[in-house]
């Protein structure tokens, strides 16, 4: 079964991420995997609002969030990775992330809707999955 990895934190963002990551897994018939990585050994849990994401599966990890979630979704033979931005431009992880997977990656943009189908749906056709020629795919603020 196809598996979607959405890289979460505990903000604002991290909301919409979610809700992105879940609508192209419901799409795509695949499995939700949400991974949370803490750069410290404290705050070890996932926070609680991650518990109503519709998640199949969650991991906690430790370490560089990029080298984590990257090690991740090639751990779990991830199909799309979601991660979020902040702002407008790209932040150092989801660019670490986007330059070096080996998977179709979806970053998505602090307003942006979780329900945009004509962008995400192309690239996350079964078909179409390992033969993209983008492995970047934006979500833009709305």
């Amino acid at each position: 079964m196809s598996l979607v990895l959405c890289g979460v934190d505990d903000t604002e963002t991290g909301t919409t991420v979610m809700a992105a990551a879940k609508a192209a897994a419901d799409r795509a018939g695949a499995m939700l995997l949400l991974t949370h990585v803490s750069t410290s050994h404290w705050g070890a849990d996932v926070p609680a609002f991650h518990a109503d994401a519709g998640a199949t599966a969650r991991i906690v990890e430790h370490g560089p969030p990029a080298q984590r979630i990257l090690a991740v979704a090639d751990g779990h033979h991830a199909e799309l990775i979601v991660v979020g931005t902040r702002a407008k431009r790209f932040n150092s992880v989801a660019k670490h992330i986007a330059k070096r997977a080996s998977c179709p990656v979806m970053i998505v943009g602090p307003a942006a809707d979780p329900e945009a189908e004509p962008v995400t749906r192309p690239s996350f056709d079964r078909g179409l999955l390992r033969s993209a020629t983008t492995p970047v795919v934006v979500l833009p603020p709305a």
